[in-house]
């Protein structure tokens, strides 16, 4: 009897958590695709070669695009805009999904690519100027193929671009460059990138200081220009009156933009009035966004108009950051104002009615449902699989009997400080290799070179500590989770099981078009590269295993085992919020919210890893299991879709 109920629980168990992926799935398909036709495309790889607008050494691929269509056409026999929607850095284009929705749901057609290098497409993304040539060769296929074989009736003279962060600044260099745009919209760009690259990055870059050893396993070398080569790559070196470049720009910073300040973003729409370097037209500028109390924050080029692509308008929304100014309604609803007037196009009474914030809140829920109901799949599926003939129940505390009781107490104290101690050090390591300069925006190589440098002093202290009470306590392999009876059963189940979850959560990304999480290697991730991701994963998820179960989990065996299961994910997951919010506390610069955002990022991976592995653990008795589960998804993550970027390589 005792064995039916248990296979009642895992069949109720799974059919719940299906019965959730799907609801969350269809949920996030039908708010996804409401109101308009979503499509993926490619541009072939022959028609980016033949476009020739890449530098011949440098590597071109097809461009991967998404194309946005009004399911119910406001002017079904009219010609409509066409708009380039780009994304920006370590991002994708889907991203951006809502903004170009309410577009298409006002009847335009809108074209979101992957950048050169990024997401889905082929080549080098090489910091901007890349981008440039792929969103030319986009252009080509709006005018050479969106009408001939999609049947758009796009109006080729209602080309619009628009962009947020890199697709900022790679749109007000294209449009200044390609007169087919004819109103363009950066939210976000840089004045001079020499600038701004040196505020990020140090002077390093730029007086001809050695290049660190370790970035030469990554790309990122091809990303350090020269002063001219990132003068090609600064908007500022473009723009201009006469004649108008670019045709009709609108420019949108948030207030508290960390890339950029205000005066910055001034100095820039100047140039693009004809008035570069002129102090008082700047200071003009400044004044009527920042100084005047105007509540709308705009000033708007009065001498501009539509007809002669002389428009121009600067927008600081206040209170909006980088990430924010390229979500937000307020950005959104100015950009379909713009490009409403530069085509004579009606889009207030589709805006109004569009549900803007609902509809990305609701797809946000549908997700979570979903990456819920996966994570609940995965537990009766370990069960399943795990399901072997042989004792698959993890070591008790009795098997330790020469370590007094208040010792494994006091033991399970000293685990997370010796963790939190020997991890702090991480990002010092980072800076001390002088590569803290990519740290806050190169996801994958950041989260990896951390990792790696955790290790250098967090695995001898841990595998210290075991060897110490391997010793004292006289402990075998099977009490710190290392059993070899159990070693092939417990990789096995950790592997299909990361197998599942990877190839179930891809499927269901596919339907609801938003791989937020995509964990699918990019095809700029070269496989070296991910092999070496892989190695650091595997070295660090071994140490957290062992200390976090092999360690900790057998000194809690004398409780009720789901105490014991529920315990062990709250300790990791504590413990793994406390140090992420310790090795980026150097970094925060005293910001509350970035505290806050590590703490909480730690947590949720410690809980996700516990709930997984601390289950792993308990079925198979052994730690490798989790290992390998944890070394796959993460692995997968992060060489993926959206953050992995393909710097990681040799």
């Amino acid at each position: 009897m005792d064995f039916l109920r248990k296979v009642k629980w895992r069949k109720y168990f799974l059919i719940i958590n299906i019965a959730l992926i799907v609801i969350g799935t269809l949920y996030c398909a039908i708010i996804t695709n409401s109101d308009v036709n979503i499509q993926r495309i490619t541009i072939p790889e022959n028609f980016v070669r033949n476009a020739n607008y890449f530098s011949s050494d440098t590597p071109n691929g097809s461009i991967s695009c998404l194309l946005i269509t009004p399911k119910n056409d406001p002017a079904p026999n009219s010609l409509r805009p066409g708009i380039l929607w780009l994304h920006g850095w370590t991002a994708n284009k889907y991203i951006h999904l809502h903004y170009a929705k309410e577009l298409a749901r006002a009847g335009m057609v809108v074209l979101m690519t992957d950048h050169p290098g990024q997401g889905d497409s082929g080549g080098i993304h090489d910091f901007g100027l890349s981008e440039i040539a792929g969103a030319r060769t986009a252009l080509d296929w709006l005018f050479e193929v969106a009408n001939t074989t999609y049947n758009l009736r796009i109006n080729k003279s209602w080309i619009g671009m628009t962009g947020h962060s890199l697709g900022g600044i790679t749109t007000a260099n294209t449009a200044s460059i390609d007169t087919r745009v004819k109103a363009a919209v950066s939210i976000y760009t840089w004045s001079n990138m020499t600038e701004t690259v040196t505020d990020t990055l140090g002077d390093s870059p730029y007086g001809g200081i050695w290049l660190p050893k370790i970035l030469q396993l990554t790309n990122f070398y091809r990303m350090v220009p020269t002063i001219d080569e990132a003068n090609a790559r600064s908007p500022i070196t473009r723009v201009n009156l006469t004649p108008p470049r670019p045709n009709n720009w609108l420019l949108i910073t948030g207030e508290n933009d960390e890339l950029t300040d205000i005066r910055t973003q001034c100095e820039i729409m100047a140039a693009a009035c004809g008035q570069k370097d002129n102090k008082s037209y700047i200071d003009w500028i400044e004044y009527s966004v920042n100084g005047s109390g105007n509540p709308d924050r705009v000033w708007e080029f009065p001498e501009g108009t539509m007809e002669n692509g002389t428009a121009r308008k600067l927008y600081i929304p206040a209170g909006l950051e980088h990430g924010t100014e390229g979500l937000a309604d307020g950005p959104l609803y100015m950009q379909m104002r713009w490009f409403g007037d530069a085509f004579n196009w009606d889009v207030e009474t589709y805006y109004f009615n569009a549900g803007k914030t609902n509809q990305s809140l609701n797809r946000w829920i549908g997700f979570i449902i979903c990456f819920l109901g996966l994570i609940g799949l995965i537990l009766p599926v370990i069960s399943y699989l795990s399901l072997w003939k042989y004792d698959t129940r993890a070591p008790k505390s009795e098997l330790i009997p020469n370590m007094p009781k208040n010792k494994k107490e006091l033991m399970l104290i000293i685990y997370p400080i010796i963790y939190v101690i020997a991890a702090a050090p991480a990002l010092l390591w980072v800076q001390a290799f002088n590569i803290e300069a990519f740290i806050p925006y190169l996801f994958t190589d950041m989260i990896i070179l951390i990792m790696a440098m955790k290790l250098v002093t967090l695995a001898p202290a841990v595998i210290g500590t075991t060897y110490y009470e391997s010793k004292k306590y006289n402990l075998s392999l099977a009490n710190v989770g290392l059993s070899r009876k159990n070693a092939l059963r417990s990789i096995f189940v950790g592997t299909i099981a990361a197998l599942i979850f990877i190839v179930t959560l891809n499927v269901c990304d596919y339907f609801m078009v938003y791989p937020l999480l995509y964990p699918a290697i990019s095809p700029t991730i070269n496989i070296w590269g991910f092999i070496l991701v892989l190695f650091i994963l595997l070295g660090a998820n071994f140490i957290d295993e062992l200390i976090f179960r092999g360690l900790a989990v057998s000194k809690m065996q004398t409780q009720n085992k789901w105490l014991v299961y529920f315990v062990s994910i709250g300790y990791h997951s504590l413990t793994a919020g406390i140090s992420t919010l310790v090795i980026f506390s150097l970094y925060a610069g005293g910001s509350l919210l970035l505290l806050i955002l590590a703490f909480g990022i730690g947590m949720v991976l410690g809980i996700i890893n516990g709930i997984t592995n601390t289950y792993i653990y308990q079925r198979t008795g052994n730690i490798l299991g989790g290992v390998i589960f944890s070394t796959l998804i993460l692995g997968f993550f992060m060489c993926g879709h959206f953050i992995g970027l393909g710097l990681i390589t040799f």
